[in-house]
């Protein structure tokens, strides 16, 4: 790859079924980012360990290496993205704009985790709206499903993370200089010989905190959709319902791409999500209004000025201020 620029976003996308759905869904918002600020991309379409048996340390962690490989080397920043974020190419601005070039940039998912809810919180409500919606499938081996009142450092302690953190990154998204975090995120992938609960995150967000070389940037750059959608459409979780409404589903889930710059859809079940995200969409109206082109005829988008001098000349428009 001929190098254009020294920042470089990249990403592991290995498979072919997933690789074609890549291409198709998520690589055409990623190429538009790309140009629209000056970005180089890189895509890793074969494991880099080739040695680790993937059933018990998983794809995932193999973030952790690729600032190590040789031509990340010649870059002053890489993006590291999962292949299962949609960008909201339009709006979406430079995601290493404000991160020190000593810091690695990513997103706190704590104030969301920890927000009030009638089940203790948000990451409580989630995790029992999700054993709502598994219920069919749940008791096979007579299980209860608890959903406990823990902290952040909790969910640490628990998978033997200690001395635990109080703050958590969801590692689908960071920023980092591979001269500067190559060695360090290597060392990281090192220490895991597996798999824990989700995959490799609780550990990277550990490592990166326990370091204090975490910079916090925009939580749009990685807004989780199952997150989302516990918080803003908790009714999505009752699958009768998920089922029978497809198209609200539709606008919810374009709604939520609206708001944000990156949107993650982690889980099996979300990734069937990006077909019906109107990435080519003028704006969100035009994805969620039925008979847009109809309903907007007449509506003029203008600057401020512009309108000012429409209004003076005696043109008879609405203008509501």
């Amino acid at each position: 790859m001929e190098q254009r620029s020294d920042t470089v976003v990249v990403s592991v996308v290995c498979g072919e079924a997933y690789q074609q759905s890549f291409r198709q869904w998520y690589l055409p918002t990623w190429e538009r980012y790309c140009r629209r600020h000056g970005f180089d991309l890189f895509l890793i379409e074969a494991p880099i360990d080739r040695n680790v048996d993937l059933s018990v340390k998983s794809i995932h962690w193999q973030k952790l290496l690729v600032a190590s490989l040789p031509p990340m080397k010649r870059y002053a920043r890489m993006v590291w993205i999962d292949a299962d974020i949609l960008i909201n190419d339009g709006i979406a601005p430079d995601i290493t704009a404000g991160v020190p070039e000593g810091s690695i940039g990513v997103v706190d998912a704590t104030p969301w985790m920890t927000e009030a809810d009638d089940v203790f919180n948000q990451y409580g409500r989630f995790l029992f709206l999700d054993a709502l919606s598994m219920s069919a499938a749940r008791g096979a081996d007579g299980r209860r499903v608890v959903v406990a009142d823990m902290s952040v450092a909790d969910m640490y302690r628990l998978k033997g993370l200690v001395p635990p953190c109080d703050r958590f990154i969801n590692t689908g998204v960071f920023v980092c200089s591979p001269r500067l975090h190559g060695d360090f995120l290597f060392d990281v992938y090192l220490r895991y010989g597996r798999d824990l609960w989700d995959f490799e995150n609780s550990a990277m967000s550990w490592e990166i905190l326990r370091s204090g070389m975490q910079h916090f940037i925009d939580p749009r750059f990685n807004a989780v959709w199952i997150w989302e959608a516990a918080k803003h459409y908790p009714f999505l979780y009752d699958l009768d319902f998920y089922n029978a409404n497809h198209d609200v589903v539709r606008r919810c889930v374009n709604a939520c791409f609206r708001n944000n710059f990156f949107l993650h859809f982690a889980s099996r079940e979300a990734k069937l999500l990006p077909p019906v995200v109107d990435t080519g969409a003028p704006n969100v109206a035009a994805s969620v209004v039925d008979g847009y082109a109809a309903r907007s005829a007449g509506i003029d988008f203008m600057s401020c000025s512009d309108a000012e001098r429409a209004l003076a000349s005696g043109e008879p428009i609405q203008w509501p201020f």
